[in-house]
């Protein structure tokens, strides 16, 4: 078989058959909204310890991203503001944001910022949820799967 062929078959095979990744973890969870024009993938590990709630301001668009932790801990993982581009310019692109942030995407004359907060919200005495607080902080950061329309 001639390489050309041999290629072929395997851009096909690839194509077929893509790949998560290596060392990604298969998002199970999916979270859509369509007024905001968000769609996230998210880990496994995420079920039963998260929450999306809408809070708009005046100032722009934001989904706010909770951490549960049972029986009955709520605290803030992050938030994803939805502004516009004009805005973002102007405020000269994050400079603003006091707390770490980073550009997830822009489209439609709107920019996505996923924002983390300047305070602890988990217990940092109980080992297993700071372990599970900060991997689901990372995953936010890297493995998140988003689309903005």
């Amino acid at each position: 078989m001639n390489k050309r062929w041999l290629c072929l078959l395997v851009a096909l095979f690839l194509f077929l058959f893509p790949s998560q990744g290596c060392g990604q973890k298969d998002p199970v969870e999916r979270y859509e909204n369509q007024t905001f024009g968000v769609q996230m993938e998210l880990p496994a590990a995420w079920k039963g310890h998260y929450d999306i709630q809408e809070d708009d301001t005046p100032q722009f668009q934001r989904l706010m991203i909770g951490f549960l932790y049972p029986p009955s801990w709520w605290g803030i993982l992050g938030w994803i503001e939805k502004r516009p581009v004009q805005q973002w310019e102007a405020e000269g692109r994050g400079e603003l944001i006091p707390t770490e942030y980073k550009m997830l995407g822009e489209t439609d004359g709107y920019v996505y910022v996923l924002v983390f907060p300047g305070d602890v919200y988990y217990d940092p005495e109980n080992a297993e949820q700071t372990r599970l607080y900060e991997e689901m902080r990372n995953d936010l950061l890297n493995t998140v799967r988003w689309k903005f329309s």
